[in-house]
């Protein structure tokens, strides 16, 4: 039940099997498009001279047998239209019929030569505006609708045509005059305004509407078709995007960054400048099948500025399949590089393969497994040269529930890994497992708060720390932090952290820390 080409007012009415209108209510409409033939059931056509020796046919009869068997009402009125192919009426019946049996195009047609017949009424215009853009010529819908009634169905038709035809922004007013000419259209409504939302690249805005409107849809195929709606974004049309930030951060605890310098902890502080970049283009692909390029790119620059100077950069490919309405594979594959002040480099060629699932417009599981081979070189140390693999796995669940004045996100996650290396710390295993929430207010105001535990065991330390026992570490964090965006593009953001690490070699590798960090970005995701 596809009738928006961008995926973005999808089905808005429909079940799946057989096509159905975007404004749905066809019983409704059907009624009034039949009743507007002729109010009397007692005016026949035999008071038409030139017709009086046809026999009489009763407009009152065929509108009823529209409604109640529009089939046999469609054979019924291409009798009669046989013998009288110049009245109006008849073709406005003819096209309520098909309207009803959902043949969209014979309905266009019906209406019509009800038009060229003289049937020149504001719902008949409506009806065949609603025909057209069944079919998928939203211009020329529009132009009917236009010519419709001063009715909330009109400016929602209006509306749904021009969020066909690209223009989002021209089609916001009419949904707002729609919502206050019919009130009883509003899950509807919000539906449409969602997706034009999403296709001005308003997100926030438009996750506001998905969960209000989700709220007023507890009907089966309304409720699928917001749970359409709210995936479109995922497959954006966009060919391409990039995201930049910079960030400034305060560190109350300088801790060792590697764990290859066993010895007491400074216990100082630091301030980092951290910019980044990431960047995506669509090579090719289809509605259920992309490819991607992807490149990224982070840097930090510490307080001491020779020894943390920090730059990582990769790249690659990824590719996405949708399998099923509720599925959704990927995989990707690149490399990866980083040094550290000129001393340290790491090489790294990295795969991933992830599956998700939707079964419910609030509900996706993720589950995903990443491979990277890595080598690391350090420049004034070579005899520390190492190279490993490292494995890893994350189940992740995220539940998205309507909230006073926005949306809430609730998602959590358990991770697995090991790694292998040559060397020191040749076999070691940890996990991890938490929960972040975020919490979307105000249309531009975003709060998040997260907490988890994470546990790691080195096996066989003491090749360079002279410890003569494995160690092992673990470590709990609290997380909170506030994001307003600016604009379409545009946002700041602040965050806290705190971590509190022990080990069994507390000398090096225990410690509690305070991270501040204060974000400005600009993105096209």
């Amino acid at each position: 039940a596809t009738l928006d080409p961008k995926g973005l007012t999808a089905g808005l009415a429909g079940s799946g099997e057989r096509a159905r209108h975007p404004l749905e209510g066809g019983g409704d409409r059907l009624a009034l498009l039949a009743r507007a033939v002729e109010p009397s059931r007692k005016r026949v056509l035999s008071d038409v001279p030139s017709v009086a020796a046809a026999p009489t046919v009763d407009y009152g009869d065929l509108a009823e047998l529209v409604r109640r068997d529009p089939g046999r009402a469609a054979e019924r009125l291409r009798e009669v239209l046989d013998d009288r192919p110049d009245d109006g009426r008849l073709w406005q019946l003819l096209g309520a019929a098909r309207m009803a049996l959902e043949d969209y195009p014979g309905a266009a047609k019906a209406l019509q030569r009800a038009l060229e017949q003289g049937r020149d009424a504001p719902v008949v215009h409506q009806a065949l505006g609603d025909a057209l853009l069944a079919e998928g010529d939203a211009e020329a819908a529009l132009e009917h609708y236009r010519q419709g009634p001063e009715t909330g169905r009109n400016r929602l038709g209006r509306a749904v045509a021009l969020v066909q035809l690209d223009r989002p922004e021209k089609a916001l007013p009419l949904l707002d005059e729609a919502q206050e000419l019919a009130p009883g259209l509003e899950a509807r409504i919000r539906a449409v305004r969602a997706g034009a939302l999403k296709l001005a690249e308003r997100h926030a805005e438009a996750r506001r509407e998905l969960a209000r409107g989700r709220a007023l849809a507890p009907q089966d195929a309304l409720a699928r078709s917001y749970a359409r709606i709210r995936r479109a974004g995922k497959r954006s049309a966009r060919v391409w995007g990039f995201d930049v930030e910079v960030g400034v951060g305060y560190n109350d605890n300088v801790a060792l960054r590697s764990d290859s310098a066993p010895g007491g902890n400074t216990d100082t502080d630091d301030v980092v400048l951290h910019p980044s970049g990431s960047a995506w283009a669509r090579l090719a692909g289809n509605a259920r099948t992309r490819l991607l390029a992807e490149a990224d790119i982070r840097a930090a620059q510490h307080t001491d500025l020779t020894r943390f100077n920090e730059v990582f950069t990769g790249g690659g490919l990824r590719i996405q399949h949708r399998l099923a309405e509720t599925w959704q594979l990927e995989a990707r594959g690149g490399g990866r590089y980083g040094q550290v002040d000129g001393d340290s480099f790491y090489h790294a060629g990295e795969a991933a393969a992830i599956a998700r699932w939707s079964p419910a417009d609030w509900s996706r599981t993720e589950l995903t497994y990443t491979f990277s081979q890595r080598d690391f070189l350090f420049r004034t140390v070579p005899e520390e040269d190492r190279d490993g693999s490292l494995h890893r796995g994350i189940l992740s669940q995220r539940v998205d529930l309507p909230a006073p004045g926005g949306r809430l996100e609730l998602s959590p996650f358990l991770s697995v890994s090991r790694e292998e290396t040559e060397g020191a710390s040749a076999e070691n295993t940890g996990w991890s497992a938490g929960l972040d929430t975020q919490y979307g207010l105000f249309d531009r105001l975003a709060l998040s708060a997260g907490a988890g535990y994470r546990e790691h065991h080195y096996d066989n330390p003491h090749v360079r720390t002279g410890f003569a026992f494995k160690r092992e570490d673990e470590a709990w964090y609290v997380n909170a932090g506030m994001a307003y965006h600016f604009a379409q593009a545009a946002r700041a953001a602040i965050r806290y952290s705190y971590l509190d690490r022990d080990s069994n070699i507390p000398a090096s590798f225990s410690y509690d820390q305070n991270q501040v960090q204060v974000i400005v970005g600009l993105g096209r995701p």
